[in-house]
């Protein structure tokens, strides 16, 4: 399981539910939609057909301080709140009442990996009153027992992520344990949402790559933080700071313990372990300094490893089986794995990367080829060809190209604080002529291609 890096001499010539159901949101007109007179903000905006409101359950009804539990295998969601108990199904017009049946004008459905639900029928079944506002075109729920005006301020009893670590902590005002509409308040929609192979999704920001962040969801609630950018604190400790300043403060980890397997790994970078979150400090192995923050839910932290493991490792160098969603996994991993290449220009004031698709393409047959094969290297044993004649074959002209390789890091900014910590690495990754980088990943295997042309 250890982490391994190459690179190329320059040659100087990336739910709630199961399907969705897109069909079914066409020609339907999005809505507005408060709780007691204040906006909701959802990841899948709610929206009017044929005279039917639906909403996005989870987001709307924990609100309301409901339980909401999804079991994929039946295509089934309950909600409960206090006393009642109503249960629906995927595309069927009826539903379950504390066991009773009753009929649905419009069965729920999947749209963008959220179930949406017929709004009425579920809240004046829960107590809830509905109101629709034809000015404002916009739904209005209402709950006169005073709880929720607060109670939808604060996540519903989550650990105290920030209990024991007794410093002021500032990511973008963003929380561990946050739900995620308080997420969505402050910094609005991501550019980009990715799947993973650890059961969440990263939500990425990255509309100023000075301010990089990306924020981990699972079950609609934050579970890690990765900030990139400048605009964080932990202590008296920010971008910048020196290693030095870190070890005044704080003792942080050497090694670490991977309970599945018993075994203790030294740690590259800082870390500390708290009762319900570890935080690591990504330090710049050139310049000393703290490049990133990465603050993480304990369990999810101590599982990461062994899904990793269980995922590639337990399986190589055989042909993995290829589903929709690992080939979705790896194409967001080298999405984040370009944009932290360009948030490092960034930083430094340099021409940012383009994607280069071709390129790209190639970069994923040479990880494909060194996970399949077990290899490590810029020569393939296969073929003999190197950089200059994968890049010859896919008819890519260059000028100046360069290759990075990386194998056995867990994510995105495992792969980039590695190679940035790696002087020849950090080359091609800041190499001012550089234009475009095409990244290719198949299971643990990362390639990263840097060219420019004639």
């Amino acid at each position: 399981m250890t982490a391994l890096l190459l690179i190329a001499a320059l040659l100087p010539l990336g739910g709630d539910g199961a399907a969705e159901d897109g069909a079914a949101a066409a020609a339907a007109e999005e809505v507005g939609l408060f709780l007691n007179g204040e906006r909701l903000v959802v990841d899948v905006p709610p929206f009017l057909k044929d005279g039917r409101a639906r909403v996005p359950v989870r987001a709307v009804f924990e609100a309301l301080g409901a339980d909401v539990i999804w079991e994929s295998a039946q295509q089934k969601v309950t909600v409960a709140r206090e006393e009642s108990r109503l249960e629906l199904f995927i595309g069927e017009p009826v539903m379950l009442i504390d066991g009773a049946h009753e009929s649905l004008t419009h069965p729920p459905l999947v749209l963008e990996g959220r179930t949406l639900v017929p709004v009425r029928a579920l809240a004046e079944n829960l107590g809830v009153d509905v109101s629709w506002d034809a000015v404002e075109r916009a739904i209005h729920l209402q709950v006169d027992d005073g709880r929720f005006g607060e109670s939808r301020n604060l996540p519903q009893s989550p650990p105290p992520y920030y209990e024991d670590v007794a410093v002021d902590v500032d990511t973008y005002g963003i929380k561990l344990g946050d739900p995620v509409w308080v997420l969505q308040e402050k910094l609005g929609q991501p550019s980009r949402v990715d799947l993973t192979i650890y059961g969440y999704s990263w939500w990425v920001y990255k509309e100023d790559l000075s301010q990089y962040l990306l924020v981990g969801i699972r079950q609609d609630r934050v579970i890690s933080i990765y900030a990139g950018g400048g605009g964080w604190r932990f202590g008296l400790l920010s971008r910048g700071s020196t290693r030095g300043e870190l070890q005044e403060h704080f003792e942080p980890l050497k090694k670490l313990a991977a309970d599945r397997e018993g075994m203790y790994y030294q740690l590259l970078y800082p870390a500390m372990l708290f009762d319900h979150m570890a935080a690591t400090f990504y330090v710049d192995g050139i310049e000393g300094t703290i490049a990133a923050l990465y603050l993480e839910d304990i369990e999810v932290m101590r599982t990461r490893r062994g899904i990793f493991y269980d995922h590639y490792h337990a399986r190589q160098p055989v042909e993995l089986q290829r589903g929709r969603e690992l080939e979705e996994a790896e194409r967001g991993l080298e999405q984040r794995i370009f944009d932290l290449a360009n948030v490092a220009r960034a930083h430094r004031g340099l021409p940012l990367l383009k994607w280069c698709e071709k390129t790209s393409e190639v970069s994923r047959a040479h990880s494909r080829e060194m996970f399949c094969h077990d290899y490590f290297s810029h020569r393939s044993p296969l073929s003999g060809s190197m950089l200059s004649d994968r890049l010859h074959d896919a008819g890519v002209e260059f000028r100046l190209a360069g290759e990075n390789l990386a194998r056995g890091q867990q994510d995105a900014m495992e792969i980039h604080h590695d190679l940035m910590s790696s002087p020849g690495h950090r080359a091609n990754i800041i190499q001012k002529e550089f234009c475009c980088l095409g990244v290719g990943v198949y299971g643990n295997c990362c390639t990263q291609k840097f060219f420019v042309g004639f």
